[in-house]
């Protein structure tokens, strides 16, 4: 009760020195002027640093700060547009760490990044008692901060590899490219585009979470290169922000390739922790990651001849959508004879028994466990060798 009437006090006088009072938003305050009275009464200051520049669509953005607030926890306000469309306003979360201090968070939803372009924002402080404003560095609807947004890039990578990380916001990754020594014949430069997803092919009528474009498209790899791809998730419900309800498990996330007009799955190993999705390459092209339907058919080799003469066409099959899963796949001949184990990842058979010898042509029985749908299930077909 007492400290509410030494507010009541303190804003009659303040009012009583309206017509003395100077603003100067260019120097993060603003100032009431009556040292007969009250003396010199400040507006909360804000802290926050700018981003240089933000890659990528479709992902969250939080922007970061602390107010100084002399009087009581301010009220901030973060207000954003894309481009040219029209203003948001966001409450900004504010935290108490003492001394008059106060940590701010305001979060653009990624659904609201759809384009390149520009970024335009500015953030006001309220002091709900003196009822004073604060702009950071006099940025306001008319003299926004702007930051540009950016959806390519491209790297120079040499033929000892290294890692080529391209960060957002936080420096969190957002695409990583892992290229081992030799991968490469030679140095190269390559670009990572980024595609609007609402222009990419569908795959089975659902839109991918995000697609990215390497060039030079086709470039060959002598040795895998690893590709990781973060997913939203900003509450850690296990859901992909982006997606519609029912599919975007994140566990069912998984990366293609765009082969012509078609996506075909090359696989997708999830890391809960780091919210990626991994997968090696052999070459580049366009990738996106999109949900799968993890039943029957989605672990069923797509292709099925193997030709195992080293000539780098068909001479592996791939049983796909089992980087997530422990698992044995057994393969048989024809008469029930178990020719070859394959119990860790890749999950791949090169038409060679457990001998290191390449196997008769012929038809071949495989076989292996998944749980679908918490429940556990064979899968079993044919391949066929062909030398």
């Amino acid at each position: 009760m007492k400290k509410n009437l030494i507010y009541l006090v303190f804003l009659i006088f303040a009012l009583a020195c309206s017509s003395l009072y100077a603003a100067n938003y260019t120097n993060y305050k603003t100032t009431f002027t009556c040292s007969a009275i009250l003396g010199t009464i400040e507006s909360p200051v804000i802290n926050h640093s700018a981003p240089q520049s933000i890659f990528g669509l479709n992902i969250p953005l939080k922007l970061q700060g602390v107010v100084i607030a002399p009087y009581i926890i301010p009220k901030v306000f973060l207000y954003y547009k894309i481009n040219n469309n029209v203003w948001n306003k966001v409450t900004m979360t504010v935290e108490d760490i003492g001394n008059k201090t106060y940590a701010i968070n305001g979060d653009i939803g990624g659904e609201n990044i759809t384009s390149a372009g520009t970024l335009y924002y500015y953030i006001e402080a309220l002091d709900p008692v003196s009822n004073l404003t604060a702009y950071w560095q006099g940025k306001n609807i008319n003299n926004p901060q702007a930051v540009p947004i950016i959806v390519n890039t491209s790297v120079y990578v040499d033929y000892e590899g290294g890692t080529v990380s391209i960060n957002g916001l936080n420096n969190m990754p957002i695409v990583q490219l892992i290229f081992p020594r030799g991968a490469l014949t030679m140095g190269t430069t390559i670009e990572i585009n980024q595609k609007r997803v609402e222009q990419a092919p569908t795959y089975q009528d659902r839109k991918a979470a995000f697609v990215y474009e390497f060039l030079p498209s086709g470039l060959a790899f002598s040795k895998p290169v690893e590709l990781k791809i973060m997913y939203n998730d900003v509450n850690n419900d296990g859901k992909e922000d982006s997606l519609p309800s029912g599919f975007n498990d994140v566990k069912n996330l998984r990366v293609y390739y765009l082969n012509g007009a078609d996506w075909d799955l090359i696989g997708g190993l999830v890391d809960l922790n780091a919210k990626t999705v991994a997968t090696s390459l052999k070459h580049f092209s366009t990738y996106g990651l999109f949900y799968t339907i993890l039943n029957r058919a989605a672990y069923m080799p797509k292709y099925r001849i193997i030709t195992p003469n080293g000539d780098g066409f068909n001479d592996v099959i791939k049983f796909i959508n089992l980087d997530n899963v422990n698992t044995e796949i057994k393969i048989f001949d024809v008469n029930g004879r178990k020719v070859r184990s394959i119990s860790q990842r890749p999950y791949e058979w090169d038409g060679k028994d457990g001998s290191g010898r390449v196997v008769e042509s012929g038809l071949y029985i495989y076989q292996f466990k998944v749980a679908i749908n918490g429940k556990d299930e064979y899968i079993n077909g044919t391949l066929a060798v062909a030398k």
